[in-house]
């Protein structure tokens, strides 16, 4: 199953925001600021809700006179881009999944990469010391680094919510 990663999902909603000059509003207490939240949240809802969800509770955005109507320019750019549009929400949706919500770790693989300057270096030495590392971790030989306790508590608090 190919899932996107939740970080980028949630940063282009962010620079979306950003752009329709709503950065103000979106990490403020009040209506505006949690109906933004709770687009964003709509991610860890079962892929089967999130239709439901929106229509019920966050199709109509709060009064917030900007002047402009950019809260129901941001509802039109979530509901044509990530419900009706280019990206399916069984893309985006983290509900099933179990694995990392980022892709940090294939960023940080491919950022060493980089800085090792590869484009002309022979890869198989690499690639062994990595089918090593992966062999010795699968039998145990050795512990992975421990993740951060950040990262557990929140993934304890939406296994418990999925509950």
């Amino acid at each position: 199953m190919i899932v996107g990663c939740n970080f980028h999902f949630t940063q282009a909603l962010n620079r979306k925001l950003q752009n329709l000059g709503l950065r103000e509003i979106w990490n403020n207490e009040g209506y505006p600021g949690e109906w933004i939240r709770c687009l964003k949240a709509l991610a860890f809802l079962p892929e089967s809700l999130v239709l439901t969800a929106f229509n019920a509770i966050l199709r109509n955005p709060p009064a917030y006179d900007d002047g402009n109507n950019h809260l129901m320019d941001f509802r039109n750019y979530f509901e044509n881009t990530w419900l009706n549009g280019r990206f399916p929400i069984k893309l985006w949706n983290q509900w099933e999944n179990d694995s990392p919500r980022t892709t940090n770790h294939a960023e940080g693989y491919h950022n060493r990469l980089n800085l090792m300057e590869v484009r002309d270096m022979n890869l198989a030495p690499m690639h062994n010391r990595d089918q090593v590392r992966v062999r010795n971790l699968r039998r145990g030989a050795y512990q992975p680094k421990p993740r951060d306790g950040t990262y557990v508590d929140l993934d304890n608090r939406i296994t418990g919510a999925k509950q």
